[in-house]
């Protein structure tokens, strides 16, 4: 059996077809189509051989059905003018168990493609750790990965480095001159730097003097002061390499990263600003292009790629990395957060200005929120990664012990850690219905909820149950993400019929870090796929033939 059991029951079936037409000496060559939905495998049309055996096309599938049918098949079955092959559950199922036992974990994969995907996901700014609010990006975009490669897309992830713009120069500007101030310096880097920056943040809001230091920086740095860029940057590698540290516990990992700073350094966004500078008003010194005519209004459509000061700006930076993309594959795939969804239409719209036909596939998620707000590493809003998967791995532990008294100490360690993983990877991205538990919010919940667990794992205690899952029904210490009825829906891929996943009001859970008390309960929406998404796998060539290779 190879990679697709389907294939190999349609082959069987033209064997079939073959030999009927032998039978009955027809001459014009019939066709095998897949059957509508419970009336069998495949179906035969007889309408051309009615003709040749001047037969009604029902008598013609009558004398068809008849006929004894080989293996796998069970029988043919006239229907009108069609006849269908008809399979029993037990041997499909037999077949296509028989298959995965031959190929193992190559079962379902498809031969190699040849579109190149660039997919860029998580690009978290190296400002602090990583937190649970951003923690679906990485989660979505590595799965997708896994995914397309599976299917056989040669598929490269990458991160991009923000390394650039205001909040590195004040975090550099933090570690230089604060940090003298550490209280503990064993803490892990980027929990000892971001503490820094916070500090340093409350000072620039009061500061004027320090305002005018920052945009001094910020000015050298941009404009490509390459001691200064090589001194930031030092600060953001020790950052990421902790963040990447935090990934790889969840089994995330990278083929490339993308500096933002190195776009600076080789002059990249210099030459996105001389490209877009015929094209640009001037509005107190600062320069931008008018997308009003792809139908964005007021401030959005001002899209400023110059400071008044002659820095550039995010979205200048962008325009110069997905133009470095687009010479790098043939398919880009970028994972964002929702609050970038204005950004990147007025990044497609400026591409179109410029005459570029060319634009990447978005794919956007919602943030998990805080009571008080959504998270923030300057605020020190957050509720880390690491705390979550320690919390994690803990319960596992216990639950593992408890249950499997049998096991050595190492190999219960080993399958907490399966299961730990694995529930906050799922537990982040999957959507379900809610739990009947209400969650305790606010001051009061704070006692409680330093005693409480935040979750329980309720699955594997007994492998066959189908409904594992990292629950916590007992807790009152949750974080959450509503999807609202909209009625929108996730096509699936599917070889004879394409399934639907519909989308109802349902709620994820994620238990909460220790770090952060406060947070009772964690509330956002998970945004519905935008129309034309690489999910929804619309009718552009490469997503059409993606759906046929991912049919099992």
């Amino acid at each position: 059996m190879g990679h697709d059991p389907w294939s190999e029951l349609r082959d069987r079936a033209e064997q079939e077809l073959r030999a009927i037409e032998f039978e009955l000496h027809l001459t014009t060559p019939g066709t095998v189509s897949d059957a509508p939905e419970d009336r069998g495998l495949f179906s035969l049309a007889t309408h051309a051989w009615a003709k040749e055996r001047k037969q009604s096309p029902v008598e013609v599938a009558a004398l068809i059905a008849r006929r004894q049918v080989g293996a796998p098949f069970s029988a043919l079955r006239a229907e009108g003018a069609y006849v269908n092959f008809v399979m029993e559950p037990g041997p499909f199922a037999e077949l296509v168990l028989a298959s995965v036992g031959s190929m193992g974990e190559r079962y379902g994969q498809s031969p190699r493609q040849k579109e190149r995907i660039l997919l860029e996901h998580t690009s978290a700014n190296p400002t602090g750790p990583l937190h649970v609010g951003r923690a679906r990006n990485p989660f979505l975009g590595d799965a997708l990965v896994r995914l397309l490669r599976f299917v056989g897309f040669p598929v490269k992830s990458e991160y991009l480095v923000n390394d650039i713009g205001r909040q590195m120069v004040l975090l550099y500007w933090a570690v230089t001159h604060l940090s003298g101030k550490s209280k503990d310096p064993e803490e892990r880097v980027e929990y000892r730097y971001v503490k820094l920056y916070q500090e340093a943040s409350e000072r620039l809001e009061k500061d004027e003097s320090l305002k005018r230091e920052i945009e001094q920086l910020t000015q050298r740095f941009e404009g490509g002061d390459v001691r200064l860029t090589k001194d930031i940057r030092k600060i953001g590698e020790a950052i990421l390499e902790s963040i990447l540290d935090s990934l790889r516990r969840v089994n995330v990992t990278f083929d490339s990263f993308f500096w933002e700073s190195d776009a600076i350094l080789d002059g990249s966004v210099q030459r996105v600003i001389e490209r877009l500078m015929p094209l640009s008003k001037e509005e107190d010194g600062a320069h931008y292009i008018d997308l009003s005519s792809f139908g964005l209004e007021g401030d959005a459509a001002k899209y400023v790629f110059v400071r008044k000061d002659g820095t550039s700006l995010y979205t200048t930076r962008d325009i110069a990395y997905h133009l470095s993309k687009m010479g790098r594959c043939d398919v880009a795939i970028n994972i964002l957060g929702e609050d970038h969804k204005l950004t990147f239409q007025r990044l497609k719209a400026a591409f179109r200005l410029m005459g570029i036909d060319w634009a990447p596939e978005t794919i956007f998620y919602a943030f998990v929120n805080l009571p008080e707000g959504r998270m923030s590493t300057r605020k020190g809003r957050v509720v880390h990664l690491d705390d979550l998967i320690d919390e994690a791995l803990d319960r596992a532990y216990t639950e593992v012990s408890k249950r499997r008294t049998d096991l050595s100490e190492a190999k219960k360690r080993e399958i907490a850690e399966t299961i730990g993983i694995s529930a906050v990877r799922y537990n982040i991205v999957r959507v379900h219905r809610p739990s009947s538990s209400t969650p305790m919010r606010g001051p009061a919940a704070s006692s409680r909820n330093r005693t409480e667990a935040a979750g329980r794992i309720t699955a594997f205690s007994s492998m066959p149950r189908s409904n594992a899952s990292f629950d916590g029904s007992r807790s009152s210490h949750w974080a959450s993400a509503t999807r609202p009825s909209d009625g929108g829906s996730i096509r699936l891929p599917g070889r004879r019929r394409n399934s639907r996943l519909n989308s109802t009001s349902s709620t994820a859970t994620v238990p909460c870090s220790r770090r952060n008390r406060r947070a009772s309960g964690m509330h956002g929406s998970i945004s519905s796929l935008p129309p034309g998404s690489f999910f929804r796998m619309r009718s552009n060539a490469w997503g059409s033939r993606l759906r046929r290779k991912c049919r099992p």
